[in-house]
C-alpha cells in the first residue's frame, strides 16, 4: 500500500503540471521540442534545432489585447536549423533554415520549415524561465503599463542597446511603448518606442 503512495503522488503532480500549461512555459518548451523531433522524423526530415524566440499571442482577431497569462492562447516557437545540410527540406532548391512549431487551442498544431535564418536574437538554448508570465504581466503592470499587450516574445536580444538577458518583451498599443521584462529576475530591462 505505501508502494503505490509515490505512484499516486506522482501522477496528481503530472495532472497539475498539465492544468497549469499556459503558465509553465518552461514544461511548454520541452513539449514544442519533443513534437518537432516527432514530426520531423515521421518525415524522415531530422536535423538538429536550437530554440531561438517564443512568441505568443492571443489566438484572436489581430490587435486583440491581452492582460493576464490566460489570454494567451497560441504560441510560436522558432527555432535555427544547426546543421541544414543534414536532412532538411529544400524548397525551390533553397535549404530551410529555420523551424517553426504552432500550439494553438491546447495542442501542437503544425512544423513549418523556413528559408529565413534567426538572425535578431542569441540562443535560448539551456535556458530557464525562472519568472512566471503571470509574475511578469504583474511587473508590467507595476510600472505603469496596465492597458494590456498585443502580443509578446521571449528571447536573448541580439542589439548592442539591450542586454542579452532572457527577456520577455511586450507589445504595449496604447503605451506606444515595448518593455523588455527579464525572464530571471523580473527586472524591467528596457523601454522601446512601439512600432506596429
Amino acid at each position: 500500500m505505501s508502494a503505490r503512495l509515490p505512484l499516486i503522488t506522482l501522477l496528481w503532480a503530472g495532472t497539475a503540471l498539465l492544468g497549469q500549461t499556459v503558465n509553465d512555459l518552461n514544461s511548454l518548451v520541452l513539449q514544442a521540442d519533443r513534437f518537432a523531433a516527432y514530426t520531423m522524423d515521421a518525415k524522415g526530415e531530422r536535423t538538429d534545432l536550437n530554440l531561438f524566440k517564443i512568441i505568443g499571442a492571443s489566438g484572436g482577431p489581430p490587435g486583440t489585447l491581452m492582460h493576464r497569462a490566460m489570454d494567451v492562447q497560441d504560441w510560436t516557437f522558432l527555432y535555427r536549423v544547426t546543421h541544414p545540410d543534414q536532412t532538411a527540406p529544400t524548397h525551390g532548391g533553397a535549404l530551410q533554415r529555420s523551424v517553426t512549431v504552432h500550439f494553438a487551442q491546447g495542442q501542437f498544431t503544425e512544423l513549418k520549415w523556413l528559408q529565413a535564418p534567426v538572425m535578431d536574437c542569441k540562443s535560448l538554448e539551456w535556458r530557464w524561465i525562472a519568472l512566471s508570465l503571470d509574475q511578469a504581466i504583474g511587473v508590467l503592470n507595476r510600472q505603469g503599463f496596465q492597458g494590456g499587450f498585443s502580443h509578446l516574445t521571449l528571447m536573448r536580444p541580439l542589439y548592442a542597446y539591450h542586454s542579452d538577458e532572457f527577456t520577455y518583451v511586450f507589445n504595449c498599443p496604447l503605451e506606444k511603448t515595448v518593455v523588455g521584462v527579464s525572464a530571471v529576475t523580473g527586472q524591467v530591462l528596457w523601454t522601446d518606442p512601439y512600432n506596429p
